[in-house]
């Protein structure tokens, strides 16, 4: 391990980064992780890029100090609320049966090259299938047809979000090693191959916003950001009249997502915010039915993504959850109560070298251990090595030899006189 990949997570509550190296078999050993309250970025997309480079730049020196090493450039991920997918068929027909060629496979991609959507640009072309006369082929090159159809999904949004992000580091400045789609890079390293093959759906539960990837045979097959997410839990558990700092702590420690679950309520006594007036006290169950009733709104989106994908019927590994908010007591149960899969928690262990690191990593970290999965450059600052050119050395003169045996009574006095005269010819100057 020499070699130091670097993430930035730009997320809506935290902006958090990790510094890792991969070791011969591809695992990671997790160096160091840290986070900052996050500004200047607003569900998932950088609106000030005074306020987010300043919060990166103190990131980076955080990062720095703890392993040692000068960071020239960073990992980030593309996300944000107007992401979504858009299934593209590309059809060629061909006057007689020709042979698909690399070149002509690639001429199928640069199809996508040239769409045009309203409000919308491309940041993903992901290739999955192609039909050959009638017949699926999963490995086209070289094969013969007369007619073929190149499926493609591509992942849109808001233009100019990637322009954002890259301003963003120019103010600190530092260098982009690579842009990674977040949801992809989180999901593709979420997930086994197995569970690719049989259909699932990950669900990243973020701050401002639910993510849902859907996969089937292989392929990710639909994609969807739902602008709602922990933050807006938040928000709606300060209707029971606490502030946003109380209404943020009893959600994470005393919150559940399914009022059933509650079968022993308590009562939580809160300091009142205003001067004279007694304690405030919330129960359990009522917190509870704050929290369903958003999560049971932002579930149906989901349900609605997953029966917009076409492959609802194929998701035989069931619902993988990640992100912050999926750590909500009781969401498990509400997501397999929704969807009728089951449901189990995102794990990385399998991407790590060293099993104790996984300790460190909570599913609020999933993009970071995404993205330094798929880094590969070495986001350490290399000085150059200095080449030192060794100048011959000249064979020592001979000293030469006097011929005159005789002393000069002259040669003592006539240096003090030369030495006299430059002493005073510096002196004048």
């Amino acid at each position: 391990m020499s070699e130091y990949i670097v993430a930035i997570d730009l997320g809506s509550s935290k902006i958090a980064g990790m510094v890792a190296q991969k070791d011969k078999n591809g695992l990671l050993k997790i160096l160091a992780v840290e986070s900052e309250p996050s500004a200047g970025v607003r569900r998932g997309v950088v609106t000030n890029h005074s306020e987010a480079a300043a919060t990166v730049g103190r990131l980076v020196k955080k990062l720095q100090n703890r392993v040692k090493i000068e960071i020239g450039k960073v990992y980030v991920g593309l996300g944000g609320h107007t992401l979504k997918s858009i299934v593209n068929v590309v059809p060629r027909i061909f006057d007689k049966e020709t042979e698909l060629t690399e070149e002509v496979i690639k001429s199928l991609y640069d199809k996508n090259l040239n769409l045009e959507f309203e409000n919308s640009s491309v940041y993903e072309i992901l290739e999955q299938e192609f039909i050959l006369d009638g017949e699926l082929e999963p490995s086209p090159a070289g094969c013969m047809c007369s007619h073929v159809e190149a499926r493609y999904l591509l992942v849109v949004g808001k233009p100019g979000i990637n322009d954002r992000v890259c301003a963003c580091l120019e103010r600190i400045p530092q260098k982009l090693a690579g842009l990674f789609t977040s949801p992809i890079v989180m999901s593709e390293s979420l997930i086994s191959p197995r569970e690719k093959e049989l259909g699932c759906v990950v669900i990243d539960f973020g701050a401002e916003t639910t993510t849902v990837v859907v996969y089937a045979d292989d392929f990710i097959r639909h994609m969807a950001v739902i602008p709602f997410g922990g933050k807006t839990v938040t928000q709606d558990i300060r209707d029971m009249q606490v502030t946003l700092a109380d209404a943020e702590n009893l959600k994470k420690n005393f919150g559940c997502a399914l009022v059933a679950l509650e079968t022993e309520p308590k009562t939580i006594t809160l300091k009142s915010p205003l001067h004279g007036n007694d304690d405030h006290k919330v129960q359990t169950k009522n917190l509870a039915s704050f929290i369903e009733a958003r999560m049971d709104e932002i579930m149906d989106m989901v349900c609605m993504q997953i029966e917009k994908s076409g492959y609802g019927n194929q998701l035989r590994a069931g619902v993988i959850i990640t992100g912050g908010a999926s750590q909500l007591r009781g969401l498990p149960e509400l997501v397999e109560l929704k969807t009728g899969l089951k449901v189990r928690h995102g794990s990385f262990d399998h991407l790590l070298s060293d099993i104790e690191d996984a300790k460190q990593i909570s599913p609020a970290y999933s993009l970071l251990i995404g993205l330094v999965n798929f880094g590969s450059e070495n986001c350490q600052v290399v000085e150059p090595e200095v080449v030192k050119t060794i100048e011959p050395v000249a064979p020592p003169k001979e000293p030469q030899k006097d011929k005159s045996k005789k002393r000069n009574p002259f040669k003592g006095f006539g240096d003090k006189i030369v030495g006299t005269l430059f002493n005073e010819r510096d002196f004048e100057e």
